[in-house]
């Protein structure tokens, strides 16, 4: 019926305007702009069930779909997400994710499948922290210094761009975690590099709120110059620092322990 109606249309006779109608009707999709990830769900009943599933996770939702006929089953919106715990169950393959009033249950296909769940939501809660103290210093602000960037942020939130910086980093730690020690050498040292190499001048526009909308704009042209001349050396190497970079080292960071502590799958190893 819905081909029939189409024929009819003026949309027909134009190839741009059903490239249009295509693009729309596949952002109106559910599970547009998700990773996927096969999984079982356990239906709990008199029966524990077990449906095939797909689970497509992005910024902003999460959402169940049926393996069969590609319907919607569930879905909630990324920030009611509460907390994830990986592992449990005979074969450490058991993925849980609550939600504010709800939760849901599955087993993955395989352990690297439920790495690579608890790796997407880790960059999602990653993104989400990244902003906050943006957003807060906007709000607090009253002239709204950070507007424009603030905005700039929210748009790469919603097209689902997410920057990780010290991922390389933080994933070749992960094979010498057995030695906390060195981990925390490790990390310290590059976080003093980088915080003896941000100017004094950048810590003090930082804090100082009361800036006037021109001073502020004024700023932040001196600083892009600036970085423009001298963010990198003869060799290639990055050599002036803001501290927003230290911003994003704290939240990197801290997302990264925080899904390391709460992916491992039992409470001993955590």
């Amino acid at each position: 019926e819905q081909k029939r109606k189409l024929f009819h249309t003026s949309v027909y006779e134009s190839e741009q305007q059903l490239k249009k109608l295509y693009i729309q009707t596949c952002k109106r999709l559910p599970a547009y702009g998700c990773q996927l990830f096969q999984v079982k769900e356990l239906l709990h009943g008199r029966t524990n069930r077990r449906a095939t599933r797909l689970l497509g996770i992005c910024l902003d939702r999460i959402v169940l779909l049926d393996c069969n006929t590609l319907q919607l089953a569930k879905t909630q919106p990324t920030n009611n997400l509460q907390q994830w715990r990986t592992g449990g169950g005979r074969s450490h393959d058991r993925l849980v994710l609550e939600f504010r009033g709800t939760q849901w249950s599955f087993i993955t296909s395989s352990h690297n499948s439920l790495r690579a769940i608890g790796t997407v939501l880790w960059e999602i809660l990653q993104s989400v922290d990244s902003t906050f103290l943006d957003l807060l210093i906007a709000n607090e602000s009253r002239y709204g210094i950070n507007n424009n960037n603030n905005s700039k942020d929210n748009g790469d939130i919603s097209n689902g761009k997410i920057k990780r910086r010290f991922r390389d980093e933080l994933l070749g730690l992960e094979s010498i975690l057995h030695f906390p020690e060195e981990v925390a050498l490790c990390l310290a040292q590059v976080e003093y590099d980088l915080f003896y190499n941000i100017q004094p001048v950048h810590y003090i526009r930082q804090v100082t709120l009361d800036l006037s909308t021109q001073i502020s704009n004024i700023s932040r042209e001196d600083d892009d110059s600036q970085n423009k001349q001298s963010s990198v050396d003869n060799v290639g190497m990055r050599t002036a620092f803001t501290v927003e970079d230290l911003i994003e080292r704290f939240h990197e960071v801290s997302s990264w322990i925080t899904q390391l502590i709460i992916s491992q799958p039992t409470h001993e190893m955590r």
